[in-house]
């Protein structure tokens, strides 16, 4: 379901969820509602609906309505450009053992998520590692063998240096391939880990080309999924820099034409923005514009301090 829909559905039956009663099940009908509207970038309504579920999760004292609360309450900060991760870490440490597989899944590859964008590859394989464990623990080969999670680890393990375990789960992975989001997953964290390993030959375009052909909306995509804009950026920079006489030109303006998608998937978002300010001063520097340059790198540096990046 669109959230659009989903959203303006579950508020006019507002009054139809209150007949539930104070009860965890009325929780669960404010966070998913908080959701929606942290989809929709509606930052005061998810606030608002958050501080209700967390109120009543609190009132009631029910373990399970604490947990589902601390969950969805870390994925909707991350949604509106909130601090996420202390969130999300604090209630997998509390509430891991309560989550059901989906909400650990979900949980622990938002957490991984996170970590990623911020280059804190050691930690975010931590928390990927701990889930590859519980997923063998609890048997759930239909949910856990085909969540997002299992993508993350690409790149993460290329960031550490282990470049064969990251290929053995890019082959993993493939095979499992068939909805448009998980064709969205795959070829992005591949084009990261093409990125890492500084292999931006032809196999590189291959997985731009298959991921742009899907034809995401950069301003519409969940906040997980938004890294694949920045991938190809930082591919395109990497090929500028390795090319010379007509090539460069040519390769500097397909930096550009991926620096559009940056700037349409990172508004709002300061971990990405950082990204993106760092791309922009690179480019600026490749045309001659180091003035520029200079101006976009600090303001690269100071939101990268901010945001522990």
């Amino acid at each position: 379901l669109k959230p659009e829909f989903l959203l303006r559905s579950m508020l006019e039956m507002t009054s139809s969820a209150t007949r539930l009663g104070r009860a965890r099940e009325l929780v669960e009908w404010w966070l998913l509602a908080s959701i929606s509207a942290a989809a929709l970038r509606k930052k005061r309504l998810n606030r608002i609906l958050r501080k209700r579920a967390r109120s009543l999760a609190v009132e009631l004292a029910d373990p399970v309505a604490l947990g589902r609360e601390h969950l969805y309450r870390g994925i909707g900060a991350g949604m509106i450009g909130e601090p996420a991760e202390e969130i999300l870490a604090s209630g997998l440490e509390e509430f891991g053992a309560l989550y059901d597989p989906l909400d650990y899944y979900s949980g622990s590859a938002c957490l991984a998520w996170h970590r990623l964008v911020r280059g804190k590859a050691r930690s975010a394989w931590q928390v990927l590692e701990r889930t590859f464990k519980y997923d063998a623990s609890v048997g759930q080969q239909d949910a856990g063998s085909t969540h997002s999670y299992r993508y993350y680890a690409i790149p993460i393990l290329a960031m550490l240096g282990d470049k064969y375990q990251a290929l053995a789960h890019i082959e993993r992975t493939q095979s499992g391939v068939s909805a448009r989001w998980q064709q969205a997953q795959h070829h992005s964290h591949t084009i990261l880990f093409r990125v890492e390993t500084r292999d931006v030959a032809d196999e590189f375009d291959d997985s731009v080309r298959k991921y742009l052909e899907l034809g995401l909306n950069p301003k519409r995509l969940p906040l997980t999924m938004r890294h694949g804009f920045i991938g190809i950026s930082y591919g395109r920079r990497l090929q500028a820099r390795q090319s010379e006489g007509t090539e460069k030109s040519r390769r500097i303006r397909e930096f550009k034409e991926a620096l559009a998608g940056v700037k349409k998937s990172t508004k709002g978002y300061p971990a990405l923005l950082a990204h993106r300010f760092l791309l922009e001063a690179s480019y600026c520097n490749l045309s001659g514009k180091p003035k520029r340059a200079k101006e976009l790198l600090a303001r690269a540096k100071s939101l990268a301090i901010e945001t522990d990046n």
